[in-house]
């Protein structure tokens, strides 16, 4: 009991403090021991400015910060000093010609939402000499919308004090109360022992910064909230735009105050894990049709994270352990957010522009599907026509008692089949997306293989089994691929093209889903606007 009871004292989680003369948001000073998910201790060190420790990556104070505002995944939950993205981040720079002596700031802070990042940036951002401002984006932004801010919550934020903040009794006897109420006879008792009232909020110095009502949220928008597969979903961004609205005039006022400040400034979009499984869009959707129209610079990291799962079998995040990034997630967000920084004749650092926009709302879902006789199903629609579809040595069986229908070779002739299919767009398109679900009998990736591409114009996308690292993951019929490719308003037509080695195939249709599985195209027409009608 007390080794158990030990190791749980030693899980001491980086719970902002919100210190009024800190910097930075947490105790300074402090290298800790704490977990997420039990299999994955980090450690992690503030330094004395209330900011989490980029261990040995630290640049020089002259004045040419990198500030990075953001929640856990900024702050790197799950990860040791040097692996998170703004350590990376400062890591690359030290070793770049261009940059070297530029500092990383991580402001990072666990639980924390964009009413929190602005108002942690109005009280105390403001005053971080810094030339840029990185703040990181999650679906955790829109969730926290519901709950209120967290920043300086108590009516009087109080001074971090030496002595008594440098212990760690808060947080040892947090962990001991952890512990217990997992004893089913302390419920018993648990009513004898006084706790305080929870502060009140009237006295909030942080409610006449932020100038927001409570949202007034739908039952129908509370219950899409509390489902992050329902938040991803581009389909569903209507029914909580009130949320969206709200973070992104946060974002607004950030932006502009960074600009204000004589910084440059970039949103980065992080995805959420569940979006690196399933072709779900939701913030692609609403967030860089808002930067666009508000001049706002950005990243969206969606496609690339996608990419490193589907195309490559890499893990971005820690999953199923851990939704947040590992060091690999990490790496990535560091060199994209390194990619786009400049530096002029004078030394000014900024941002370079965004590149192409791709939108991802409203989409038109097409199917394709052939029968056992070889029959290719298109149906009819306004946006496009098949005007060539020629297969060689495909077959489709059925499998799981026939509710599966799987597109492969026909091995009794030959080892590999093909499928070429040619679209005529009725209507200009802005980009064309490809959806299925590859399948390996067996997790041979060298005899069983299957590669998809999406060629439009000049531009291409591909996709094949045997680039995986984890060739296992197609072995269950359940994991979704993807594949995007931009169109220009001149690109009439765009193709399809499927190859098939050994035991491999592609769901042409699976009946066991409410929302059959099968291979189909997104197609997104040329709209007069960008992103949908209420972002402005």
């Amino acid at each position: 009991m007390a080794e158990r009871l030990g190791f749980h004292l030693l899980n001491i989680q980086p719970v902002p403090a919100f210190f009024k003369n800190v910097p930075g948001n947490h105790v300074p000073n402090r290298t800790a021991r704490a977990y997420w998910a039990p299999s994955l201790p980090y450690i992690y060190s503030i330094d004395p400015q209330g900011f989490r420790s980029n261990g040995t990556t630290q640049g020089n104070d002259s004045g040419q910060d990198v500030l990075c505002l953001g929640d856990s995944y900024t702050f790197g939950i799950s990860v040791n000093d040097t692996e998170t993205f703004p350590a990376i981040l400062g890591s690359l720079l030290q070793g770049s010609d261009v940059f070297r002596g530029v500092k990383v700031v991580n402001a990072g802070s666990a639980g924390a939402g964009i009413e929190d990042h602005l108002l942690y940036y109005l009280d105390k951002g403001r005053s971080i000499k810094k030339k840029l401002v990185v703040l990181q984006f999650n679906l955790f932004d829109i969730d926290f919308l519901k709950r209120g801010h967290a920043y300086k919550s108590k009516a009087v934020a109080r001074e971090y004090v030496r002595v008594k903040d440098d212990l760690l009794f808060n947080e040892m006897a947090t962990a001991v109360f952890k512990r217990l109420n997992q004893i089913p006879w302390y419920h018993h008792i648990e009513k004898y022992i006084s706790n305080p009232s929870p502060t009140s909020q009237l006295a909030d110095p942080a409610v006449a910064w932020l100038g927001y009502k409570p949202l007034e949220l739908s039952e129908e928008a509370k219950a899409l909230l509390s489902d992050r597969n329902a938040m991803a979903d581009e389909s569903r961004i209507d029914t909580i735009s009130t949320v969206w609205r709200r973070y992104l005039d946060i974002v607004k006022r950030i932006h502009r105050a960074a600009l204000d400040d004589g910084a440059d400034f970039l949103l980065v979009i992080v995805p959420d894990v569940t979006q690196i499984y399933t072709y779900a869009n939701a913030p692609s959707a609403v967030i860089p049709a808002f930067c666009e129209l508000n001049g706002i610079k950005y990243i969206d990291l969606t496609p690339m994270f996608r990419s490193m799962h589907m195309n490559h079998g890499e893990a971005p995040f820690f999953d199923p352990e851990d939704f947040h990034c590992n060091p690999l997630g990490n790496s990535a967000i560091a060199a994209s957010v390194l990619a786009r920084m400049r530096k002029d004749a004078d030394g000014i650092l900024s941002f370079s522009r965004n590149g192409p926009y791709l939108r991802y709302d409203s989409p038109v879902g097409v199917a394709i599907t052939v029968e056992e006789n070889g029959v290719l199903t298109f149906p009819a629609n306004d946006v496009v026509e098949l005007v060539h579809g020629a297969g060689q040595n495909l077959i489709v069986t059925p499998e799981a008692g026939g509710d599966v229908k799987l597109m492969g070779a026909r091995l009794s002739v030959a080892a590999n089949a093909r499928l070429r299919l040619v679209f005529k767009a009725k209507q200009p398109l802005e980009k064309v997306a490809a959806v299925f679900y590859p399948h390996l009998r067996d997790d041979d990736r060298v005899s069983n293989v299957v590669e998809v591409e999406l060629r439009s114009g000049g531009a291409a996308s591909r996709f094949s089994t045997s680039q995986s690292r984890k060739a296992r993951a197609w072995t269950t019929m359940e994991n979704e691929a993807a594949l995007e490719c931009p169109m220009k308003p001149t690109d009439q037509e765009f193709e399809v093209n499927l190859a098939f080695l050994g035991r491999s195939g592609i769901l042409s249709e699976d009946a066991h889903e409410s929302t059959p599985r099968r291979f189909e195209l997104y197609l997104y027409p040329v709209k007069p606007r960008l992103g949908p009608d209420w972002v402005q």
